[in-house]
């Protein structure tokens, strides 16, 4: 009997031993694989080829059982989607690119996305929509990138504050000089609005 279990402990130890093989070769081929796409990615990535790219990240994100490759693919589909959203910018294809920026914002919040969104505001002539997209990439940066979105966002509101103003709307002007200064405090954007609100304050009182 003791005979008998000795082997079948062996039998048992012998198949869990050719099972974890097999299922570490299973891991080593997958991660083989997935090594392949991603380079795919990459390349069509490199060659500006950035929606085909993103479809191949997007496979990669949902497939991959690991958090740390999970985490890189996802943020690799939000980057080629938002330098998707670039070109068709660049091919003035608006309503393609803020969709494109879109789809990226789902999969991350990337600050460059946020960018993209504003600049198609621009170009569309939506200031608040634009300001609102600046002051969100900026949230999603830090340092001097984090500032520079704030002065976009702020040279917007002041061009809100100007058109107002020369509508003779002073109460909307003076709100939309404040904001750019709470945009982007410290710099010049903020002390030209801080100029400017001071200016139309003064004109205001006059007026009473």
């Amino acid at each position: 009997m003791l005979i008998g279990g000795a082997i079948l402990s062996v039998v048992i130890l012998g198949v869990f031993s050719a099972t974890r093989a097999y299922q570490e070769y299973q891991l080593q081929q997958i991660d083989e694989k997935i090594a392949l796409r991603a380079k795919e990615a990459e390349k069509l990535y490199g060659q500006g080829r950035y929606l085909e790219a993103a479809h191949i990240y997007d496979e990669l994100f949902r497939n991959a059982h690991s958090t740390k490759w999970k985490e890189e693919f996802r943020r690799n589909t939000a980057s080629a989607l938002t330098m998707y959203g670039n070109q068709l910018l660049a091919a003035r294809r608006y309503d393609e690119a803020m969709a494109a920026y879109q789809r990226a914002l789902q999969y991350a919040p990337l600050p460059e996305a946020y960018a993209g969104m504003a600049a198609v505001e621009q170009q569309l002539g939506n200031r608040e929509g634009a300001v609102n997209h600046w002051a969100a990439a900026a949230q999603h940066s830090r340092g001097a990138q984090a500032q520079a979105y704030q002065r976009n966002a702020a040279r917007e509101q002041i061009a809100i504050g100007d058109e107002a103003y020369q509508r003779g709307d002073l109460q909307r002007a003076l709100q939309a000089w404040q904001t750019a200064v709470e945009l982007a405090p410290g710099t010049a954007e903020a002390q030209e609005a801080q100029r400017k609100f001071e200016q139309a304050l003064q004109e205001l009182l006059q007026r009473r």
